[in-house]
């Protein structure tokens, strides 16, 4: 059901996109081109932020540099992914690493170390598929649409134990005061509190 229905509503409207000079493009190789130099134009050397200094590891007290990751943090980030979603590059749900068990949770977190203490990353866990979806029905210039960039479920695993790790260092180095983007102190809480003061 879901399949025919995604068939029906489409994520690329008509199958036309418009060109920078508004031209009407219908051709498959000439809206690819044009996504492809939408989304370079996007995502622009120049409008990235600046690089921030990032300390060498060599610089960085050992106590400071964590632990390995440990097969329990994958473990626990693979049980969290949903079923059902949508597949990066490499065309492997989550649910192939859930059914590959133990043996699975073994070779991801054998990978996950090499990576972590290597600092290189495969191929495959920087590339993503950009797919295209209407913000608005009928939608023809490429500005129209949110771009999803689909990573693999492996590589979606790592950044998840990463930014777990991440997070709860933050969290430790906050002053009790501090809301917003924290678990259980939103800005919404801080306003409750000023109200129930005030």
């Amino acid at each position: 059901m879901k399949e025919l229905s995604w068939e029906r509503k489409g994520s690329l409207g008509t199958g036309e996109i418009e060109d920078k000079n508004g031209e009407k493009l219908r051709e498959k190789e000439a809206i690819l081109r044009r996504w492809e130099e939408y989304l370079s134009e996007l995502y622009a050397e120049e409008k990235r932020p600046d690089m921030i200094n990032i300390e060498s590891e060599c610089e960085v007290n050992i106590d400071d540099r964590g632990c390995e990751i440990l097969k329990s943090e994958v473990e626990k980030t693979l049980k969290e992914l949903k079923n059902d979603r949508a597949v990066g590059r490499d065309d492997i749900p989550a649910e192939i690493w859930r059914a590959m068990g133990e043996c699975g949770i073994v070779e991801l977190t054998k990978l996950f170390n090499q990576i972590y203490e290597t600092g290189i990353w495969p191929e495959d866990f920087l590339e993503m598929v950009m797919v295209p979806i209407e913000k608005k029905k009928g939608a023809t210039k490429c500005s129209d649409f949110r771009t999803i960039g689909l990573i693999s479920h492996a590589a979606k695993v790592l950044l998840r134990v990463l930014n777990r790790r991440l997070f709860a260092r933050l969290d430790q180095d906050m002053g009790e005061e501090q809301f917003s983007f924290r678990k259980g102190r939103g800005t919404r809480d801080e306003i409750e509190v000023m109200r129930m003061i005030g």
